[in-house]
């Protein structure tokens, strides 16, 4: 007679603690593709969206009964946690020098015809204590059907009296650099940029002064152009008030 062997049935437990390791280790392979191969897709993953892949592949492999598959995924674990800052720093980093690629690509393309200080600037009372506390700069670059352009790029603006022959000795400067640029830019009616420039010490003199500003754009040639600007003198805002 031929002995026959009993196969054992594995038990539904079995079964269900070996699922929930399959679970585990495609979600730990998902996330070691997230964070060592980079393949997080066109949207912009965060260091929050790591360590929240990571704590809930954590929460799951808490439950799993001992095993080598289950110490070769907390390892894996411990080592996406370890290497975590260094991918996301190197991410942004990324990110930064394909922003900057991009708007100087598109810096190249427009070529700028000149720059055009708005009508409203002029020397302001910011705090309404009577005295001038800057200048309100409003100006945009513009291309050659003289349309305002948003581009990234550096300002410099220099005020001076007002001089007979040759120019006027300088009341006060300021550089703006391109980060400062980027979150002033004002869509409105006529779109452009949007700065307060403050004063560096006492303001000047009461008197007519010209502001200088060149727009130094991060490629092709700098624009530059003057206007006007009258100092008036402390109080001068309330008494036409009156």
């Amino acid at each position: 007679m031929r002995s026959s062997k009993v196969r054992k049935r594995k038990s539904p437990e079995n079964r269900s603690g070996r699922g929930r390791l399959r679970a585990a280790a495609a979600l730990s392979v998902t996330a070691a593709c997230a964070l060592l191969a980079g393949c997080t897709g066109a949207r912009r993953t965060g260091e929050g969206d790591y360590h929240e892949t990571l704590d809930r592949l954590s929460r799951s492999v808490v439950e799993l009964t001992a095993s080598p598959e289950k110490s070769r995924i907390e390892g894996l674990i411990a080592q996406l946690r370890h290497e975590l800052p260094a991918r996301v720093a190197g991410e942004e980093a990324a990110r930064r020098t394909e922003e900057e690629r991009r708007l100087r690509s598109l810096a190249r393309a427009v070529e700028l015809s000149g720059l055009d200080v708005g009508f409203a600037t002029e020397v302001k009372d910011w705090t309404g204590d009577g005295a001038s506390d800057g200048v309100q700069l409003y100006f945009s670059p513009v291309d050659n059907v003289s349309d305002a352009v948003k581009l990234p790029g550096t300002l410099t603006a220099e005020l001076r009296a007002q001089a007979t022959f040759g120019r006027g000795r300088e009341l006060d400067g300021w550089r703006v650099s391109p980060e400062e640029l980027a979150n002033s830019w004002n869509e409105a009616l006529f779109p452009s940029y949007v700065l307060r420039l403050p004063w560096h010490g006492p303001a000047p003199e009461p008197g007519r002064a010209l502001l200088e500003v060149q727009f130094e754009p991060i490629a092709g040639t700098a624009k530059q152009t003057t206007v006007l600007l009258e100092v008036p003198r402390p109080g001068s805002a309330q008494e036409e008030e009156k």
